[in-house]
């Protein structure tokens, strides 16, 4: 499952539930009377949300049941401590700092003057915590005994940062973009056209509308990011050095399924011999990876929402997201 809390308008009314999304593209309503929900962990079944409008962290249950864990000043993001069942850190974008809660309660870990409106945190293997600052569109370091250096630069303003696959992951407010950092100090790669709307396509095709959320799968190859106007919930797939996002519109070729044949159609007036055909689940795991010559492709999957790619010689050419079920 996926889980997204709706924080409500900008300069309007506040959000008050958190949802769950599913693989085969439904969802709910996990919890509801929060006020401003944000930043969310997950660790052992269980969600960890900063309810912003009141300065407090809950505990979520798979039934919705919540629970206080602590009140913390401006709680804005949220990340467990790994190796460390019971703690979890709290950034504060007001307050710019730091928390730690924690079985002896909440403590400031930091007030670094780097910290300048800290919204999302992450963690890599090595256990080093990445901070990113909202107001001054820096990512930080944190090296565990209280100092913080400077990791990265985004050319935008940084609120929630996630780590997968050797790279961090950012969602820029202010420029529509989501960014992949690489940890190396390769070159930058981002995502969007700047323009505040939503709209599917390859790379600077895609438009995003206030990208907020962002998590991946551990390899990298999906990229979930909700967006905080467009109310949204996009999905980024990685193939090869190309990065695209949940829809490429070629309209010369057609993708739909036939429950009774239990089997992929394809239309095309391209001529193309040969195509090739891969079929990821909303979690990014690759169920197909096939040529096909003709016009139909049987699969026996399970039912669900998938994204279905189109490629010919390497180019990606057609990819939309695909029903199948009985």
């Amino acid at each position: 499952n996926l889980y997204g809390s709706y924080w409500g308008v900008w300069q309007g009314a506040a959000g008050r539930h958190v949802l769950r999304y599913r693989t085969d593209g439904t969802y709910d309503t996990l919890a509801v009377g929060l006020n401003r929900p944000n930043g969310m962990a997950y660790r052992a079944g269980h969600i960890y949300v900063a309810n912003s409008g009141t300065s407090e962290v809950f505990k979520i249950d798979t039934n919705g049941v919540r629970q206080l864990v602590a009140t913390v000043p401006g709680a804005t993001g949220v990340a467990v401590v790994p190796n460390h069942p019971d703690s979890l850190l709290v950034s504060s974008w007001g307050g710019s700092r730091i928390y730690g809660v924690g079985p002896n309660g909440v403590a400031i870990v930091s007030s670094s003057s780097l910290l300048n409106g800290p919204a999302g945190m992450t963690y890599d293997p090595a256990g080093n915590l990445y901070v990113g600052n909202f107001n001054d569109n820096r990512v930080l370091k944190y090296d565990g005994n209280g100092a913080f250096s400077i990791f990265a630069t985004i050319a935008g303003a940084v609120s929630f940062v996630t780590y997968s696959d050797s790279t961090l992951i950012v969602a820029d407010h202010q420029r529509q973009k989501v960014h992949i950092v690489p940890m190396d100090g390769s070159p930058t790669v981002s995502i969007g056209s700047g323009t505040a709307t939503t709209t599917d396509g390859l790379n600077q095709q895609a438009a995003f509308n206030v990208p907020n959320g962002v998590v991946a799968t551990p390899s990298g190859d999906t990229i979930y990011v909700s967006e905080l106007m467009g109310k949204a919930l996009r999905m980024i797939v990685r193939t090869s050095n190309n990065l695209s996002t949940s829809a490429v519109a070629d309209h010369a070729l057609q993708v739909h399924y036939n429950a009774r044949q239990q089997s992929i159609h394809i239309t095309q007036n391209k001529g193309f011999h040969s195509l090739q055909v891969r079929l990821f689940d909303l979690t990014g795991k690759l169920w197909l990876d096939q040529a096909v010559t003709g016009d139909q492709l049987p699969v026996q999957v399970q039912q669900g929402v998938y994204l279905i790619q189109l490629s010919h010689k390497g180019q990606v050419l057609h990819q939309q997201k695909l029903w199948i079920g009985r």
